[in-house]
């Protein structure tokens, strides 16, 4: 099989570059200067004015949208005070990869900051044995524990069945999300019956900046939520710092999801990445310790936490059970979250060791089915035992 390449080539109309076809001799080129990669990455990635291009370069939080430009976040974040001022039992539903966790933990933080007392439950559902979303036996167990008001992040959207057991079960749902909405046969979105559906495109209404993953949904309703809390804007300082204090979350969601960092995931995962080193949630901190993304420079990269952060917190999820990096991110002091995140790091060694031996199996079984041929484009394989 032959490897894979990895140059990149800017295709010539992309660029405003002059191709051999625009004149047969040098006077057809203009004689300006070429711009430079940069540039030609803008360019091609359509940021072609002074504007775009300078928020690009520098991303900056006074560019980020005020929560209420995000349908359903003002209506969700009225919901949840309302939740918490009425002594309600409030729990998040989250999902077991980076951005869940990182969603769940944004809002878990929120809403435990102006109740400690009473902070909300985190529900994560197995991998293995019940899968992604909001699923039923999960909604009838947290209704037989007392839970009335459920939110869910990063899923729900195209949750139909759950949602109506949920109100037959008496539990207000809320729903932020991200991901694609259900379209019926005629083309018209379908979406689940719900109090609230916090969503940047899914309904009629549309977010400036549609790209946002699950944690920077989340981000916003934890900010309009602590607003509308505080019933204040700008903000006291206490619901400022804690907004400061979960960018790196975001930021985490954001690389980790592989969302287009640009507008306003540019402006998250850039501020996010600054605050990791001064981190004071003690889960955090022992990972990025762990993980050595801070050894040769001050700020690491996004591609720092995607390959050295983000599989740590994933391990959890695949081979084992997400409510460990839960408790990590949102409960554990300084000694738990060392012996968390050495479990963490076994975990995504044994990963590791499981996709070399995947990986070993599956070119075995191209040149056993004769697919090594110069001729194949793509290659799909499968077997049941691949964790993947």
């Amino acid at each position: 099989m032959r490897g894979w390449t990895r140059r990149w080539i800017m295709r010539p109309e992309t660029t405003g570059m002059p191709t051999a076809e625009d004149g047969k001799s040098s006077d057809a080129v203009p004689r300006t200067r070429p711009p430079g990669i940069i540039e030609r990455l803008m360019q091609a990635r359509g940021l072609r004015d002074d504007e775009s291009q300078a928020a690009f370069r520098t991303p900056r939080m006074a560019d980020l949208h005020f929560p209420e430009t995000l349908p359903g976040a003002q209506e969700a974040a009225v919901r949840l005070v309302e939740a918490v001022r009425g002594g309600r039992t409030i729990a998040i539903y989250g999902d077991y990869d980076v951005d869940g966790i990182m969603s769940s933990s944004i809002l878990y933080h929120a809403l435990a900051m102006v109740d400690p007392l009473n902070p909300p439950r985190i529900y994560v559902p197995h991998r293995i044995d019940e899968g992604y979303g909001l699923n039923i036996p999960a909604l009838e167990k947290l209704a037989s524990e007392g839970v009335d008001v459920l939110i869910s992040v990063d899923c729900g959207v195209t949750a139909m069945e759950p949602a109506l057991r949920a109100k037959e079960l008496g539990i207000e749902l809320i729903i932020t999300d991200h991901h694609t909405p259900v379209v019926d046969d005629l083309g018209e979105v379908v979406l689940p019956d719900v109090s609230v559906l916090v969503h940047p495109s899914a309904g009629k209404d549309k977010a400036p900046f549609t790209q946002l993953c699950g944690g920077g949904v989340a981000f916003k309703v934890a900010w309009a939520f602590l607003e509308r809390w505080f019933s204040s804007r700008p903000l006291p300082v206490e619901g400022k710092n804690l907004l400061v204090e979960l960018l790196p979350l975001a930021a985490l969601a954001t690389i980790a999801d592989v969302v287009a960092l640009h507008g306003e995931n540019r402006i998250l995962t850039a501020a996010g990445l600054r605050l990791l080193r001064n981190s004071s949630n003690p889960g955090l901190r022992a990972l990025v310790q762990a993980s050595g993304v801070l050894k040769d420079r001050e700020i690491p990269k996004a591609s720092d936490v995607a390959f050295r952060m983000a599989p740590m917190l994933n391990a959890a999820g695949r081979l084992a059970s997400a409510d460990t990096a839960m408790h990590l991110m949102t409960r554990a002091d300084d000694d738990e979250a060392a012996d968390i995140v050495a479990e963490l790091a076994r975990l995504n060694r044994q990963r590791q060791k499981m996709c070399r031996e995947i990986t070993e199996q599956a070119s075995a079984m191209v040149v056993e089915q004769g697919f090594d041929k110069d001729d194949r484009r793509a290659i799909v394989l499968a077997d049941e035992s691949w964790n993947l």
